[in-house]
């Protein structure tokens, strides 16, 4: 990168609306005409997930139509692995940009 290049978030204005923020403190809340006790301290917001796994549907399939079908066997229902199969989708899409199709069968 040379030195007149830059790199700048797409959250930029997020970035500076939280420094000023957390500088300003009260004033920032009279500013925006909310009336709460005074602000005692700015907590970190950063919540960082570190996850080490490896996770796989049961089959994954890509069909004629550029679409993915999502195959799944279970034995029993359990809505825990609803959430489950969302998160492979959404980790799918987030990775493929196809459009996906889940199937359970019980």
């Amino acid at each position: 990168m040379s030195r007149l290049e830059a790199k700048i978030p797409k959250n930029a204005k997020d970035i500076i609306q939280k420094y000023t923020s957390g500088l300003f403190r009260n004033a920032t809340l009279e500013c925006y005409g909310i009336k709460t006790a005074r602000i005692k301290e700015l907590i970190n917001v950063e919540l960082p997930i570190v996850e080490v796994a490896s996770s796989s549907t049961d089959f994954l399939f890509l069909l004629e139509d550029n679409t993915l079908l999502h195959f799944e066997f279970q034995s029993v229902y359990n809505k825990d692995d609803l959430i489950r199969f969302a998160g492979y989708d959404l980790r799918l899409y987030e990775r493929d940009k196809r459009n996906i199709t889940t199937v359970i069968i019980y």
